[in-house]
C-alpha cells in the first residue's frame, strides 16, 4: 500500500516481534521495506513485570545494519501513571544508544488475563499521555496505536492530539474519521527474510520540498 498527493508521500515497514522468531534483515531490505516497527518489550497481564522482547537486540541491530529506519513499541498492560512511566524509562533505557528516526509506539489493549479492564476511558488516557510525554521528553516521537474501536472508545482523544496515531484496521480502506500517520493495515503480510506472517503498515508524512 502507498499515498502520494501534492503534499504528502509514504513509505512501507513492518511491525515485528520475538513471535517472528529469526529474520534475515538482509533480505527484508531488498524486498523493499523502508521501515520496521520492533517491539522492544512489554508488561506482563498478571503480575505486571516488565519484559524485554527476546529478539529486540538482534532485529533491531539486523534492521538498522542493512539500511532500514526503526521504531519501536512497548505493549502496555500499566494500570496506573505511574505504571506508564516505568515503561517508558524502560523503553528509553534501551533505546538510547541506537539511531530511532521512526516513532516510539504506546500498544495498550485488552488481553486475558488484563491488568487494565476496569480503567475508564480518562485514567487509560492518562496512562497514554504520561508514557508518551515522557517518551517526548527524551526527543522521541511518541504515537499511541489501537483499532478504530479502541481509539474512539477506549481513549479521550481530545486529549492527546499532540501526539501521533497508529491505527490498527485489516482492510483495505478504513473508515475512521480522524487523522492518522502511521496504518497498520494487515496482519497476513509475506516478506521475504521472514518465514512467519508479519503485519504490514503504511507510513505517510509530508514531503520536504
Amino acid at each position: 500500500m502507498t499515498y502520494e498527493d501534492d503534499k504528502y508521500t509514504s513509505e512501507f515497514g513492518i511491525d515485528v516481534s520475538q513471535y517472528q522468531k529469526k529474520i534475515d534483515w538482509k533480505k527484508v531490505a531488498k524486498a523493499g521495506i523502508s521501515f520496521a516497527m520492533i517491539r522492544v518489550g512489554y508488561r506482563g497481564n498478571d503480575v505486571g513485570g516488565l519484559f524485554e522482547d527476546k529478539y529486540f537486540e538482534q532485529n533491531i541491530e539486523g534492521a538498522l545494519k542493512n539500511g532500514i529506519k526503526v521504531g519501536v513499541y512497548f505493549y502496555t498492560q500499566a494500570a496506573s501513571t505511574e505504571e506508564a512511566l516505568e515503561e517508558a524509562s524502560f523503553v528509553i533505557k534501551r533505546i538510547k544508544k541506537y539511531d530511532i528516526s521512526m516513532p516510539v509506539a504506546f500498544d495498550m489493549e485488552y488481553s486475558e488475563p488484563s491488568r487494565i479492564v476496569d480503567l475508564d476511558p480518562s485514567e487509560k488516557t492518562a496512562i497514554a499521555a504520561a508514557f508518551c510525554s515522557a517518551v517526548a521528553e527524551k526527543g522521541y516521537k511518541p504515537i499511541i496505536y489501537g483499532s478504530p474501536s479502541w481509539l474512539m472508545g477506549e481513549l479521550e482523544l481530545a486529549n492527546l492530539t499532540e501526539y501521533g496515531t497508529w491505527l490498527a484496521h485489516y482492510t483495505d480502506e478504513t473508515p475512521y474519521p480522524f487523522v492518522y500517520s502511521m496504518w497498520q493495515y494487515s496482519d497476513e503480510g509475506r516478506i521475504k527474510g521472514i518465514k512467519k506472517k508479519v503485519d504490514l503498515d503504511i507510513y505517510v508524512f509530508k514531503k520536504t520540498n
